[in-house]
């Protein structure tokens, strides 16, 4: 997500150049020593983020926490009173919905931690090429004659 631009920290400072926080040089003067860099920025935000920023891995990481309704299933059948003495015998109706809700630590920007790049051990390797978890619905109405 850094190399395409769409993470969150590739917004910083609207994608222009910044002073990156917390950072230092070295004193010309006094070798060794270290000051406060307050006015030094970042040369090329493009070039940072597809590059130096992206090649620290621990920018990445996040927690794999999540708690979710992954399946809701509803059903109601009709009282036969309500069918009367036809030819159907009874009616049922069922709603269901999958991946309804997500919660995700704050500090996860990226997405479902169960959606991975790869396989076998391997969990919560997510790259720009994986689509996000999608929500679906569905009904069924069963006639029993």
């Amino acid at each position: 997500m850094a190399w395409t631009g769409i993470s969150k920290a590739t917004a910083v400072n609207h994608r222009e150049r910044f002073v990156f926080p917390n950072s230092v040089y070295e004193d010309p003067s006094n070798p060794g020593k270290y000051i406060a860099n307050t006015n030094s920025t970042i040369a090329n935000v493009n070039d940072y983020f597809t590059g130096p920023f992206r090649d620290v891995a621990t920018n990445f990481l996040t927690s794999g926490a999540s708690w979710r309704i992954r399946e809701v299933s509803i059903g109601y059948e009709l009282p036969t009173r309500m069918l009367g003495k036809g030819v159907i015998k009874g009616v049922s109706i069922t709603l269901t919905g999958r991946n309804l809700f997500l919660f995700l630590p704050k500090s996860n920007e990226f997405s479902d931690p169960d959606f991975n790049f790869t396989t076998g051990n391997a969990s919560g390797v997510g790259t720009s090429q994986i689509n996000p978890p999608i929500r679906t619905f569905g009904a069924s109405v069963n006639v029993r004659l």
